[in-house]
């Protein structure tokens, strides 16, 4: 799991969030083309 909960900065909580989104984008493009 992404440690972002222990992200204190601003930059790395936006690079967090990113990578999360990234990851869910990824999964959801998996799954459709499944």
């Amino acid at each position: 799991m992404l440690k972002c909960h222990k992200c204190h900065k601003l930059l790395s909580k936006f690079v967090c969030i990113i990578l999360i989104d990234l990851t869910i984008y990824i999964l959801n493009n998996i799954h459709a083309f499944t």
